[in-house]
């Protein structure tokens, strides 16, 4: 498909031309993609585009980006064509193998930094480091940003997904360079809780701390989506089974084993779930203390409760 002919381009006439493509095409970040796209064409920031909008794209740069620009045209999330996004205000890497980082997702940060200072204080006066467990880590946000915070505790992060962990190593590696930091993050092959089982971590060596932003949409749900998610992201990383549940669930009946005893659960999980994982909280009978935590619009976006002392 040619988007634009072979003529001589500057990059205003480039990004007027996509926008319209992609405005045509439904997508409502027509600008800011095409500028995205072409920021990764010409390795340059957004601000060059502007200072530079007389430009002449050389024949590459014009061919690469209209085949960058098919792709999104397709629907092909915007961060897969970049190859990275932000998330509290770092870049990480990302491809199709994970999900796509949420800013609902940073209120699990929050969560932790505020809510854990007393589990810091406790694992402190035993002389050892705050023990984190990020379940399903996917591209490492959530472990990489914690370990940024708190930079003492010792951090383990699983997931099923063997391409997920080649990512999440690779954004770890580079945060490691970028900020400075000591001691790596330990990475783990495993469905939710199974290395433990195995004992490749004693129990005795419980968490303080167990984080998870697992798949939490139902099945019949995800084809209704917008085709950025329905069509290109793993589906292992959205799908919750029939109710959206099926995997927090599984993760709330097993985490108790794994949690010290007054440890934090903290979950991201869907709109309308509240009533059922109450229930599910309750029949454990292990756990105290449990409320959700509104996203910034308002919607109830993760569970915290805690493992009772």
């Amino acid at each position: 498909m040619t988007i634009i002919t072979n003529m001589l381009f500057n990059i205003s006439e480039v990004l007027k031309n996509a926008s319209a493509k992609l405005q045509s095409a439904g997508i409502s970040s027509a600008r800011l993609d095409s500028e995205l796209i072409l920021c990764k064409v010409l390795h340059a920031e957004r601000i060059y585009l502007y200072s530079n909008p007389e430009k002449i794209l050389s024949e590459k740069e014009l061919e690469e980006f209209q085949s960058l620009l098919v792709q999104r045209l397709q629907r092909k999330p915007i961060q897969y064509i970049t190859g990275k996004q932000e998330f509290w205000s770092r870049d990480f890497v990302l491809n199709d193998e994970v999900l796509v980082p949420r800013p609902e997702t940073e209120i699990l940060i929050e969560t932790i930094v505020v809510d854990a200072e007393k589990l810091f204080l406790n694992a402190e006066s035993e002389g050892r480091s705050l023990r984190i467990l990020d379940v399903g880590t996917g591209s490492g946000i959530i472990a990489i940003t914690i370990k940024n915070i708190l930079r003492s505790a010792h951090v383990v992060a699983t997931d099923i997904s063997y391409g997920a962990l080649k990512i999440a190593k690779l954004n770890s590696s580079i945060n490691v360079q970028r900020d400075n930091l000591y001691g790596n993050i330990l990475f783990v092959e495993a469905d939710i809780f199974q290395a433990f089982s195995d004992s490749l971590v004693e129990k005795r060596k419980a968490f303080d701390i167990i984080v998870a932003n697992p798949p939490y949409i139902s099945s019949v749900e995800i084809d209704r989506l917008e085709p950025e998610v329905s069509e290109w992201e793993p589906r292992v990383a959205l799908d919750g089974g029939d109710g959206g549940t099926e995997i927090i669930e599984k993760i709330i009946r097993s985490a108790w084993e794994y949690l010290m005893p007054g440890g934090m659960l903290l979950i991201e999980t869907g709109e309308s779930q509240k009533e059922e994982l109450i229930k599910i909280i309750d029949s454990c009978g292990k756990y105290i203390s449990t409320k959700f935590i509104n996203d910034y619009s308002g919607k109830e976006r993760a569970l915290e409760t805690w493992k009772k002392s």
